[in-house]
């Protein structure tokens, strides 16, 4: 029976590292040079809808976009960005339901 290696920089992740990996892969994506830690991602989870934590994120650290952006706006922009780079680490590594993480560039860019 053949079995498929996975990279040494691949490690299975819980849900919220999956999700905090795709909120940082979706603000590099967008041009923001912000990023979320694991502290960082579970003070925010604390707040269970996705766009609310955005926008509160967004309101307690980068108030200053509030000047020329909307929130709603922008948090639907991020959070649009953040699924779809959710979905791309999962497809990269053939998986479902239990995604597999691994910052890889060159299947991203496929």
């Amino acid at each position: 029976m053949k079995t498929e290696q996975i990279p040494l920089q691949s490690a299975v992740l819980e849900d919220g590292d999956i999700q905090c990996q795709a909120y940082n892969m979706a603000f590099q994506r967008l041009g923001l040079k912000w990023h979320w830690d694991a502290g960082t991602f579970a003070e925010l989870a604390q707040t269970a809808d996705e766009k609310e934590r955005i926008r509160v994120y967004i309101r307690t650290c980068q108030a200053h976009l509030l000047k020329v952006y909307d929130a709603n706006a922008l948090s639907d922009l991020i959070y649009s960005e953040k699924c779809r780079c959710q979905e791309d680490l999962c497809r990269c590594h053939g998986t479902g339901a239990a995604p597999q993480w691994a910052w890889d560039e060159e299947c991203l860019a496929a």
